[in-house]
């Protein structure tokens, strides 16, 4: 596993490389990677910092620095997709290495993806633009009952795309003239533009849901592959392509071999009770329990219905799979609480989540889901007594370091 994600991640740079090359030689000659990096900014696509002290406001410093913390201590910590690849180590010291580069490599390859992001929006400011990046969805209703309505909103999204190219022209004449109040007013200008064309695309997603309260109104994942198909030669489409999919095993692979790897050591090896468990059988029934953890979601997205459930965004993942590593903080903080303590709490805590969570739209002050990893934790050391079991019993951890 470890040899073929090291070619993927080969395969995802190369194509991240080709990408971004291929969006600069396709811009307007007079624009270039600096103007297309000025007009993202003046459009808003360049905020990589938000001070706001907001709690629904889902990506901030504050929620990054303070929920972000304990996320990535339990992503990194305990989840079995990310410690499997430690563990494979052929030594302490490799194992520490990728656990440094898997956290450190992550910031400038999130940089790039996302600078990438930003100049495709840029480059569909100077081209022909979808209404609906989901053409296939889009042109089921064009071509139902509701097919006039659907037009009508192409027809008006096509004038407003027109009408802000121009804005973004006389915002370039007007920054390169160098007069900071004209410049101003393009921008003030070219904004209004660009809030008059996404306000007909949040027009086009409610009249999806109007005609089809199933349909997917959100578009965002199909902007990049329709760039791809639509603007690259074959032989570079098939590559980001193999970027996207080497994207997707590369995490899968890891998640499979813990699959197996839980199942086998967690479960089978206590329920199993003839023959007796040696290293090579527990081998072939972690290939099984991995053979079959990867052909069940195969098989479950031959539904609608499933292919929806399991593409829900890692907000469900969060709820559900990282709980687990919450109550750690709890052990470094004291060490005179109980597992059933701990348990329950975590039990009480998990309910006051699931609660924020399915208020979110009743409730004020909203929270995004960052600050739900830090209300979890305090809750949970707000329900535990520090004080120690029954008479007699010692903490585990303090009997262990006795016996030492």
């Amino acid at each position: 596993m470890s040899l073929t994600q090291k070619w993927q991640v080969g395969v995802i740079f190369a194509g991240m490389v080709t990408a971004f090359f291929v969006l600069v030689s396709k811009f307007p000659a007079d624009l270039g990677f600096s103007g297309a990096a000025h007009l993202a900014g003046a459009l808003g696509k360049l905020e990589a910092v938000d001070w706001s002290f907001d709690p629904g406001r889902r990506y901030t410093v504050w929620s990054g620095v303070f929920g972000g913390l304990f996320l990535s201590l339990s992503y990194f910590g305990t989840d079995q997709s990310q410690v499997q690849r430690y563990i494979g180590g052929a030594s302490l010291r490799e194992s520490r290495l990728g656990l440094v580069f898997n956290a450190l490599v992550k910031i400038p390859m999130q940089f790039c993806i996302l600078l990438l992001g930003a100049l495709v929006f840029v480059f569909y400011q100077f081209q022909p633009a979808p209404v609906f990046h989901n053409r296939v969805e889009w042109q089921r209703h064009v071509q139902g009952e509701h097919g006039e309505t659907f037009r009508a909103l192409e027809e008006r999204h096509a004038a407003l795309h027109l009408a802000k190219q121009a804005r973004i022209a006389e915002w370039q004449a007007a920054r390169g003239g160098g007069d900071p109040a004209a410049e101003a007013a393009a921008r003030a200008a070219l904004v209004a533009a660009n809030d008059a064309t996404d306000a007909v695309r949040a027009e086009a997603k409610q009249a999806l849901r109007a005609a089809d309260p199933n349909a997917p109104v959100k578009d965002s994942d199909y902007v990049f592959i329709s760039f791809i198909v639509a603007q690259l030669p074959p032989g570079v489409v098939g590559l980001l392509v193999a970027v996207m999919i080497a994207a997707a095993l590369g995490s899968k692979a890891g998640e499979l071999n813990a699959l197996g790897t839980t199942s086998t050591i967690d479960f089978w090896r206590h329920s199993a009770r003839s023959p007796p468990m040696t290293s090579g059988r527990n081998v072939r029934v972690a290939k099984w329990f991995t053979a079959s953890g990867a052909f069940s979601p195969s098989a479950s997205r031959c539904s609608p219905a499933s292919r929806k459930i399991s593409s829900r965004p890692s907000t469900s993942r969060l709820h559900l799979l990282r709980r687990r590593a919450r109550p750690l903080p709890r052990g470094f903080l004291s060490q005179r609480v109980g597992g059933t303590a701990v348990f329950w709490g975590a039990v009480a805590a998990q309910s006051l989540i699931f609660a924020l969570f399915f208020l979110r739209h009743a409730t004020r002050p909203r929270f995004s889901y960052l600050w739900y990893n830090l209300i979890w934790l305090r809750r949970l050391h707000a329900l535990q007594p520090d004080h120690p079991g029954p008479a007699g019993r010692q903490p585990a951890a303090r009997a262990h370091r006795t016996d030492e």
